[in-house]
């Protein structure tokens, strides 16, 4: 397995890796905005951010807290800011492209969200570069989700550069910022409900690794790999796309690499928090710039490590992975996991663990 980063020991207990942590609330993610025409349409709900001044926001109440977290917390909703620029299509290798750029009949009764952009990014969860896929590989995939979603009803070819090629490749954008943003809110509203954290300092407690427990079944963990059920579902099964696909276990490697990224900005006090009234709601601010977002320059290695031993899970264990994360998952059926042999890893027998 690839090395991890020497702070990520300073950073996991705020995982949910310390025992009892998992007792917290368990906010629940929003299914996306299946109606939506725009190019970003996914809905998260506990946040609302906007962009000003050179940051970005994530807000939450803290009105009516108790102590004892026996409940989500009061919630608002998130959603992903929209493109600007010059949409026509034709417009040269640059160009931007609405849905209304689709062949006709593509998006009727949702189809493109709903089932198209749903099956693309199913297959994404199980590809090994989330970020990057060939460009004649990924015409190939399209092609073969566009057959099997639209068959007879729209013929299409499907052209590297094009409005389809264009537009899935945005749909997929907003499958990967889905889980920043569904971490960040997660996060932030674990920090504006548990009174231990007020003090930034009791943030960065509990370095003891010999009390915590497993890393892939922690609360924060599940909670932002239900985004990616969230967002897939209506999608549909692709018989004829390749057999490198074994499952979500890039989707949860990019659900742990987003967690720990968000822990990361916090104890570098790079995203912080601030408390505003009326509705006592808590705001976090992460400063804009490549070296803060969420992309494969930054946290493309970080997910590798996770991959690695995620994909040595046994089927079994991935499947109980699946069954917990469906509490926080609305209305999706999960598709079984492909067998995989299991590995220990020296040196983080503890961390990858299954428990």
């Amino acid at each position: 397995m690839g090395k991890m980063p020497d702070n990520l020991w300073n950073i996991l207990h705020l995982i949910g890796l310390r025992k009892g942590l998992t007792e917290v609330f368990t906010p629940t993610l929003s299914e996306g905005s299946p109606d939506s025409d725009e190019v970003d349409d996914e809905d998260i709900e506990l946040a609302q951010t906007t962009s000003r001044k050179g940051t970005k926001r994530a807000q939450h109440s803290r009105a009516g807290t108790s102590s004892s977290q026996s409940a989500a917390p009061p919630s608002k909703r998130m959603k992903m800011l929209k493109s600007s620029g010059n949409l026509h299509s034709g417009s040269g290798a640059h160009s931007k492209y609405t849905n209304s750029d689709l062949p006709s009949g593509a998006t009727d009764d949702n189809a493109w969200r709903r089932l198209f952009i749903s099956s693309l990014a199913h297959y994404a969860a199980g590809y090994d570069n989330p970020w990057s896929i060939p460009d004649n590989k990924f015409k190939d995939v399209l092609q073969e989700i566009w057959d099997t979603v639209y068959k007879d009803r729209v013929v299409y070819s499907v052209v590297v550069g094009g409005p389809v090629y264009r537009l899935a490749k945005q749909g997929l954008n907003n499958w990967r910022a889905g889980f920043a943003a569904a971490a960040v809110a997660i996060i932030t509203t674990f920090f504006a409900h548990d009174a231990d954290f007020n003090n930034p300092m009791q943030r960065m407690e509990g370095f003891d690794n010999k009390v915590w427990s497993g890393l892939w079944r922690a609360l924060f963990i599940l909670q932002t790999f239900a985004h990616h059920f969230n967002f897939i579902q209506g999608y549909v099964d692709v018989p004829a796309l390749p057999h490198d696909v074994l499952g979500p276990r890039t989707a949860l490697a990019l659900a742990c690499t987003v967690v720990c990224r968000t822990l990361t900005l916090v104890t570098k006090e790079n995203m912080t928090f601030k408390l505003t009234q009326p509705g006592n709601v808590w705001s976090a601010v992460i400063p804009k710039g490549g070296q803060f977002e969420f992309g494969e320059a930054v946290w493309g290695m970080m997910m590798r490590c996770y991959l690695e031993p995620i994909t040595e899970l046994s089927d079994e264990q991935f499947g109980l992975i699946l069954d917990d994360t469906q509490k926080f998952v609305k209305k999706v059926t999960v598709p079984a996991a492909s067998a995989l042999d299991s590995a220990e890893d020296e040196g983080f027998d503890d961390l990858f663990a299954f428990r």
